[in-house]
């Protein structure tokens, strides 16, 4: 998605109820490896200082069994891809169960990483062979529609690329890294699929997130190393304290510091100069998302970047058909005057 601008957090309503924050960071959480039947989630935290906001999906026993990546299509749907079930799911941003956009029909195995790309959804699959081991003549980032018809791949099958996460500089560029090629290496890409070369040899790449400085990335690796690094060259690394085989996910917060997952014990603040932890936003076994950053406006049902009467227009009909889309107010479900209240307060917010 493209990248939005932090902004303070104001209010929030957890455990499935409409949110209010513009700005947030998507994670999803499931306990227990694997995780334990009905506890996979999506979270919310702030993207200033990382506390804990309330789940903007709550526990699916349904579909949510080892939840990845998490991101908010052109839609205003909540996409989230599934390793185990090998699909991709849509939520709204009431936290309700939507449809399965992808899934094994369409070719998906082992999905990680998400990303929209000109309205078209890249997809990081990864399918495995008998024993657990990658397939890697058929590792690719696989690309679909909007209205999930497959397209030309964005790293076709052969290319040994394994990815774990795809991210869209803000020159536009593709940041890629691969989890199982040997060596392995986080690598840039045109627009159209084309690699521009490789910045550096890692590890096992997990998360690329903006760094504090632009022009800067930080890419973490499962070993709790973080490499700080720009377009063509890498600037220092530094180890997250107490991740040692666990690294998930990381975003650069508005405070300076990190936001980082750990897959084993759950989501902390650290250093941004030198790894040390700095203080604990949640703990769990068995933490499995990455950390994307999300911007909504909440009163833009017409979904064109703006407000205007077509906005309230399309409120007056949900709120008749006592649709999602109106119900803005607690108790969920229940469509009266507040529901209009919190409407015209988002309204007045606009969206900047």
């Amino acid at each position: 998605m493209s990248r939005a601008i932090v902004v303070a957090i104001v209010g929030v309503c957890a455990g499935g109820a409409l949110a209010q924050p513009s700005d947030f960071l998507l994670i999803p959480w499931g306990v227990g490896n694997p995780p334990t039947e009905g506890s996979g989630s999506i979270g919310m935290y702030s993207p200033q200082d990382g506390s804990y906001l309330g789940d903007i999906v709550p526990p699916d026993p349904d579909h949510i069994v080892f939840p990845n990546t998490a991101i908010i299509g052109p839609d205003r749907l909540i996409y989230l891809s599934d390793s185990v079930n090998d699909a991709v799911y849509r939520y709204d941003l009431h936290g309700n169960f939507v449809d399965q956009f992808l899934g094994p029909a369409d070719g998906l195995d082992n999905v990680r990483g998400l990303h929209f790309l000109d309205g078209d959804l890249l997809v990081a699959n990864n399918p495995i062979l008998g024993g657990g081991l990658i397939d890697r003549d058929n590792v690719a980032v696989l690309r679909f529609g909007f209205d999930g018809t497959p397209k030309t791949p964005f790293v076709a099958p052969g290319s040994d690329v394994s990815a774990w996460d795809i991210h869209q500089a803000p020159s536009g560029t593709l940041l890629i890294n691969n989890v199982d090629d040997l060596p392995r290496y986080t690598s840039r890409y045109a627009t159209d699929g084309t690699p521009l070369g490789d910045i550096y040899q890692v590890g096992f790449p997990t998360q690329i997130c903006d760094g504090h400085v632009p022009g800067s990335y930080y890419g973490l690796q499962f070993s709790g190393r973080v490499t700080v690094f720009t377009d063509n060259t890498v600037i220092r690394g530094f180890n997250l304290a107490g991740f040692a085989n666990a690294g998930q996910g990381l975003y650069a917060l508005g405070d300076g510091s990190l936001l980082a997952v750990n897959f084993n014990a759950g989501v902390y603040v650290h250093s941004a100069t030198n790894g040390v932890r700095l203080r604990t936003i949640r703990t769990g076994f068995g933490l499995y998302g990455m950390a994307h950053l999300a911007h909504v406006c909440w009163a833009d049902l017409t979904n064109d970047g703006g407000l205007d009467f077509s906005d309230v227009l399309a409120f007056l009909e949900a709120f008749a058909s006592g649709a999602s889309d109106a119900d803005y107010a607690e108790p969920q479900g229940v469509f009266d005057f507040s529901d209009v209240l919190g409407f015209l307060g988002a309204f007045g917010k606009g969206c900047g």
